[in-house]
């Protein structure tokens, strides 16, 4: 899951059952260069709670564990708007500011989209389905359009089972940091990238992105995992991508 959200450069969703790893793993790993939003308290419109977009330079848009009427509604309008890459302005007390594009990263127990599970895959041994929370009838919070129109610019990553986790696997008593998921995610980023190629992207700053925070921490990836040893051999392969990819960083 970490690799779709270094490689879309586009907006994530996080959902699932509660108390699988979502926070641990995930959150607090975005939110160390991201921008968490507060809940706004306005049900109908306006900016309750102005300065909740007061992003500075954090890169990341967060909407922790929320639901998905909060997310589509008073801050809709803004979410479309970040989606589209757009600069997007928003109330900071008695002024006004902008917010440049960012990625948007969403945490909840609830779907915006319809999941369907292979029998495989399932708990149960048999195919399973779990329907959107808004388009569940008489469920449903806010317009097909807007629906909609926000379904087209996620992604949603949903975690229908704990995953399984033996303890000895995490550490006891410390936290899953952001160097934690780099170290872990770096050598299947590397090898994911290696699969693609430049028709396979509508930009090329989407494998720039991914190539520039490799290549950033590569010398994290050989002090702890790799001793120095195998230096050389990704240095050459993150070369090979940059050549492949035609981006000079």
């Amino acid at each position: 899951m970490g690799i779709v959200y270094l490689l879309t450069h586009c907006l994530i969703f996080l959902t699932g059952k509660s108390s699988v790893g979502k926070s641990l793993l995930f959150e607090s790993v975005t939110l160390a260069t991201g921008h968490q939003v507060i809940s706004s308290t306005s049900s109908h419109s306006g900016d309750a709670g102005v300065g909740r977009f007061e992003t500075g330079s954090k890169n990341t848009v967060v909407f922790h564990d929320i639901n998905i009427a909060t997310l589509l509604g008073v801050d809709v309008e803004k979410v479309k708007s970040l989606a589209r890459s757009e600069t997007t302005v928003v109330k900071v007390h008695s002024s006004t500011t902008t917010v440049s594009p960012m990625f948007v990263f969403y945490t909840s127990n609830e779907r915006l989209f319809r999941h369907n599970i292979p029998a495989h895959l399932s708990t149960n041994g048999l195919p399973q389905t779990f329907l959107s929370q808004v388009e569940t009838s008489g469920k449903k919070r806010v317009s097909r359009e807007n629906v909609e129109a926000v379904q087209a610019r996620f992604l949603e990553m949903f975690i229908y089972k704990t995953p399984k986790q033996l303890p000895s696997d995490l550490e006891q008593c410390g936290t899953f940091e952001r160097q934690h998921f780099l170290l872990g995610a770096f050598e299947k980023a590397l090898t994911l990238l290696e699969t693609y190629q430049v028709a396979d992207f509508h930009s090329l700053y989407l494998p720039a992105y991914v190539l520039s925070g490799l290549i950033k921490n590569l010398p994290l990836m050989e002090k702890m995992v790799c001793g120095n040893v195998c230096l050389s051999h990704h240095a050459q392969r993150l070369d090979q991508l940059k050549l492949k990819f035609n981006i000079t960083l």
